[in-house]
């Protein structure tokens, strides 16, 4: 009908896929700059319970690379620019929040916070 054969499809659905982890790895970006700043103004007490709420977001935030894997052999390895895009986000996450999380252990041990 318009000409489109498999590996057409599959380059424009690539395309797409790649535009839309783009915005995604820039919109989580921002939300954790904003959420760093309302942990800064949090009282103690209100602190603690977001530390262990962190500390299991954390844990559940890795990179499922056997999935990414599967999607990239089956859009011919174009994949692999998102794959890399967001194993950095994950990673730059877990490293924000570990780091948060120590300054805020670290301050309250000292009695700063």
């Amino acid at each position: 009908m318009f000409g489109l054969g498999f590996l057409d499809f599959m380059v424009l659905a690539s395309i797409g896929l790649l535009i839309s982890a783009g915005a995604i790895f820039v919109n989580n970006l921002d939300k954790r700059k904003k959420e760093m700043e309302r942990f800064r103004l949090m009282p103690t007490d209100q602190l603690q319970l977001e530390i262990s709420r962190l500390e299991r977001k954390i844990d559940k935030r890795e990179t499922n690379h056997i999935l990414h894997f599967l999607v990239s052999c089956f859009t011919i390895s174009l994949w692999l620019i998102p794959w890399v895009l967001i194993s950095m986000n994950n990673a730059e996450y877990r490293k924000q929040y570990e780091k948060l999380i120590s300054v805020a252990l670290d301050s309250r041990s000292n009695g700063v916070a």
